[in-house]
C-alpha cells in the first residue's frame, strides 16, 4: 500500500519548456527538473533500476 506522499514525480523543465508550458503551470506537488535524463541518472546512481518501456 502506498499514499501519495511515498512517490515522487518530476518533470522535464527543458522538455515543458520545448512546448513553452512555465514551471508554474504544473501542481505544487510536481517537481521540475532542469533536465530529466540528468534526473533519471542520479536515480540511477542512487541505485535505481532503470526500466526503458517501449
Amino acid at each position: 500500500m502506498t499514499t501519495a506522499d511515498d512517490i515522487q514525480v518530476h518533470v522535464c523543465g527543458t522538455h515543458a519548456g520545448w512546448h513553452d508550458i512555465p514551471p508554474q503551470a504544473f501542481p505544487n506537488h510536481l517537481d521540475i527538473a532542469t533536465a530529466g535524463p540528468a534526473q533519471t541518472q542520479q536515480y540511477v546512481e542512487l541505485g535505481y533500476l532503470l526500466v526503458v518501456v517501449e
